[in-house]
């Protein structure tokens, strides 16, 4: 509740009120505490924290951590707690460290920033190879169950079988046509009528007609006339026919030693059936330009390009083409049975069906369409021969029955089967409908970019050399990609780098010789939100810098293994053979070596001096920072810190107290004002004093009763403001590994000032952060005086909130923890002006989404000047 300014006034008059009545009593004695009455708030009558929020920015969790033993208990695991990836931060020291084995859970309890959304736990097995496993942290703190191992609940794409591309494209609605059994006999008529010199000048052709070319024939003015013509008629070549055009629905059979040839080119228009006999021939000094039915070939067609300009229908070839230009393609189906070369081949929502090799001399140009290939196919391995597609706009490669494709580049976007090799320098494409299903191999020997892509025991790598499957020096993906690995699949790379979008890389199980899929790559960069789930290996050093240094852009599943480059285990084999070995590690199992664990995070501990009356809300009264905490020999706990600045004008001291240890239990050395610290005497938890003259230990040259600020007014002579105040370090042995982690605790640390030095039988005045009680040595006697609501407020009949919780939730310090030391105010600079996100984050009770308002302030920080 808060108190109203009218509020103020009455108790403003009633204070004095309060004392006269007791005047003629009570003679004036230090041994008493007399009340105090509330202020303003400062910050003004709409601030007011809501009920409970504890101004906490730490969170604390409970750990428990369970292994896959390998070992049947014969050797320990070492856990590791960190709270950044140790592959990309190679300064990352350990929280936490202890061993578990099978039947035991490694138990820890860890205290990290409230912003830090991810912790990472490594395990190093007994043939010292290590693992990380990555964990979201629960919104409020609490238990964090860790398996460090898969379980088939945490994938969101699961499959049990190894599904060839073949029958995906078929399950897409992809069908092949069956390949039409033509017999290279033509059944010739033994009677025909013969061509004269006025053929084509007007004769009318009945149906069914049959004409043999016996000898050279020439057209002079072929089917030009308005003839009525029923039907079809066909016409045998055994001799040469010399022709430019036809109009008509002829049926045309080239027989052995027949020859059909153009000095201009041809054009075959009206939809003429054409067959052609092994021995017969079709020579065209110019295009070949055909709108047949049919076109069945198995003979020789020689032409400068071979045209089909858009009408559907069919060509068969189990014969020789020799062109010197091009194949063009639009809206046929081609079946290939023979050996074909081409300088050129483009498609045009055409249907390729590739049975026997396919040799492109230059690029293969598809828009629309479908090639299947169940031969090789290669078009030139320099950089003009590539496959160029329309973006992927209904465009369709299946590669099958172990087939390959080889050649420069694949440009823009297609749907991609692949159950053989595809080998290429770049394959390079993104569009919208694009997707690759590889259940074999795919080698990339440059740069790999694409958006949806399906491995499903299948590999992306450079291909084999040296007896080793080397990595694509880079592999990309365009925006919102979605990679599944299913079935022991493996994408080896140089650099892996994520782009933007929503991007998911999905492992599936499967009862394969090893169910884990891997992505490898020596350097993977995180530029956007990245999702790993299921059943996956990430080898390779993480690097988060063009992410902003974000780490939180990366979502794992429990159960996603992540290590250095070349350190899995896992062995996986595809199609190709073994792609990626396995490290074996250490052959001599033993118990990993613990090593030293400790708390990087800087805790900055800002305090006002006014309790139980709220101050000028500064925070710059005293300044605290614990910069690094460190356990070495597992029981010895080293804290260093500064004191760096002091807003404060009077004598203020600085102590910790240290919950939920026991002082028994320690031995204690460093660093303090007054030399060696010690703990003080009458206190039930261990506490040290810091400092009893904070302005005097910051700046020792100063007389004792110089309270002139230090380091918060830019303007004061430079002895104030100059170093980074007073360096303090605590050295602390416990007896055993648990209370000296449990000591580094943050959440265990209480800081504190002291404002007021005991009188006679009154404590000193201790200030701590919310909800943390005074030491034994502090009074309690203020409590529920001024704007306290530590306990019931006689003056103003308030209720308890917490010790140190004004009226209004608000408190009189706070820890900061952060990367750096906390910038505080100027002195007389309110933190709401200076941070104007503080209020944002006090008045939403600490969202999780405002905890960076530390970071947001204007240029009333204090800068030595």
């Amino acid at each position: 509740m808060r108190i109203r300014k009218h509020d103020y006034l009455v108790i403003a008059l009633a204070v004095p009120l309060f004392l006269a009545a007791c005047a003629d009593k009570d003679v004036y004695n230090p041994d008493k505490v007399r009340p105090v009455a509330p202020v303003e708030n400062p910050l003004g009558e709409d601030f007011v924290a809501p009920e409970g929020f504890d101004w906490s920015m730490i969170t604390t969790v409970k750990l428990n951590v369970e292994v896959k033993d390998e070992f049947s208990g014969q050797y320990n695991y070492l856990i590791e707690i960190f709270t950044s990836n140790p592959l990309s931060d190679k300064t990352a020291t350990p929280l936490a460290a202890g061993y578990t084995k099978s039947g035991n859970s490694y138990i820890t309890e860890i205290s990290i920033p409230r912003n830090c959304k991810q912790v990472f736990v490594r395990q190093t097995d007994p043939n010292q190879r290590k693992e990380i496993y990555q964990y979201t942290i629960p919104e409020n703190g609490g238990t964090l169950n860790c398996k460090l191992y898969y379980t088939t609940t945490t994938t969101r794409t699961e499959t049990s079988e190894s599904t060839s591309a073949y029958e995906a494209a078929k399950q897409a609605g992809i069908i092949e046509p069956e390949v039409p059994d033509y017999k290279d006999n033509i059944d010739v008529p033994s009677k025909s009528d013969q061509p004269t010199s006025d053929w084509g000048a007007g004769m009318t052709f009945d149906n069914g007609s049959k004409y043999i070319i016996t000898e050279n024939y020439t057209e002079v003015s072929p089917f030009t006339k308005d003839i009525q013509v029923n039907g079809r008629m066909s016409i045998y070549v055994k001799g040469t026919w010399k022709i430019s055009t036809t109009y008509y629905a002829f049926d045309i059979y080239v027989l052995d030693g027949g020859k059909i040839i153009s000095d201009n080119g041809l054009t075959f228009d009206n939809k003429p059936n054409l067959t052609i006999a092994p021995k017969g021939l079709l020579n065209i000094k110019g295009t070949f330009s055909f709108q047949c039915s049919k076109i069945v070939n198995f003979g020789t067609i020689k032409a400068t390009s071979l045209v089909n300009p858009g009408s559907a229908g069919e060509f068969y070839n189990n014969g020789v083409i020799e062109t010197t230009n091009q194949i063009a393609l639009n809206k046929t189906t081609f079946f290939n049975c023979n050996k074909l070369e081409t300088p050129q081949l483009n498609l045009v929502d055409a249907t390729f069906v590739n049975k026997a090799d396919l040799n492109v001399k230059g690029n293969i140009s598809m828009n629309a369409g479908t090639l299947f290939n169940s031969a090789n196919i290669s078009f030139n391995n320099e950089p003009s021969g590539k496959i160029w597609t329309n973006n992927g706009t209904g465009t369709r490669i299946i590669n099958h029955n172990k087939a390959q494709i080889k050649g420069y580049a694949v440009n823009t976007g297609l749907a991609l089967y692949n159950d053989g090799t595809i080998e290429v320098f770049n394959f390079n494409s993104g569009g919208s409908g694009d997707l690759i299903y590889n259940a074999c191999m795919m080698i990339i020997k440059n740069n790999f970019s694409f958006r949806d892509v399906t491995l499903n025991h299948g590999s992306i790598t450079a291909g084999l050399e040296n007896e080793a499957w080397m990595p694509t020096p880079t592999i990309s993906n365009e925006n919102d990609a979605k990679f599944n690995l299913l079935n022991g699949s493996i994408i080896k790379a140089g650099t892996l780098t994520i782009k933007s979008g929503n991007n998911r890389f999905i492992g599936g199980n499967t009862g394969i010789k090893t169910n884990k899929s891997m992505i490898k790559a020596k350097l993977i960069k995180y530029n956007w939100t990245t999702h790993l789930e299921g059943n996956l290996v990430v080898e390779g050093t993480p690097d988060h810098s063009q992410a902003n240094n974000n780490a939180d852009c990366l979502k794992s599943d429990q159960g996603i293994i992540q290590t250095g480059f070349d350190e899995s285990k896992y062995e996986i084999e595809t199609c190709g053979g073994i792609i990626n070995e396995g490290n074996s590690g250490d052959p001599d199992p033993v118990d990993p070596p613990k090593p030293d664990t400790g708390d990087n995070t800087i805790y900055t501990y800002a305090f006002e001096d006014q309790w139980p009356t709220y101050g000028d809300f500064d925070m710059n009264d005293i300044v605290v920072t614990i910069n690094k905490m460190t356990i070495t020999d597992s029981k010895k706990l080293t804290i260093q810190g500064n004191v760096r600045a002091v807003g404060s004008s009077r004598k203020t001291g600085i102590g910790i107290q240290f919950l939920n240890v026991n002082s028994s239990e320690v031995t204690l050395n460093g660093k303090v004002q007054n030399g060696t610290p010690i703990f003080e005497s009458g206190q039930n938890h261990p506490v040290v004093i810091l400092c009893t003259n904070a302005h005097k230990y910051c700046n020792p040259s100063i007389a004792d009763d110089d309270f002139t600020f230090y380091c918060t007014d830019p303007t004061a002579e430079n002895t104030y403001n100059s170093g980074d105040g007073a360096e303090f370090e605590l050295s602390m042995t416990f007896s055993t590994a648990e209370v000296a982690t449990k000591a580094m605790n943050s959440n265990n640390l209480d800081v504190f000032i002291i404002s007021k030095e005991a009188q006679g039988n009154i404590k000193r005045t201790e200030i701590h952060l919310p909800n943390y009680a005074p030491t034994n040595l502090g009074t309690t006697a203020l409590f529920g005086m001024g704007n306290d609501a530590s306990a019931d407020n006689k003056i103003l009949g308030k209720n308890q909130k917490g010790f140190y919780i004004s009226t209004e939730g608000l408190a009189w310090g706070i820890c900061i923890p952060s990367t750096e030391a906390w910038k505080w105010p100027k002195e007389r600079k309110m933190i709401t002006d200076v941070y104007p996100e503080f209020k944002t984050w006090v008045i939403s009770g600490g969202e999780t989404e405002n905890q960076d308002w530390i970071s947001k302030h204007n240029n009333d920080i204090f800068i030595r000047p």
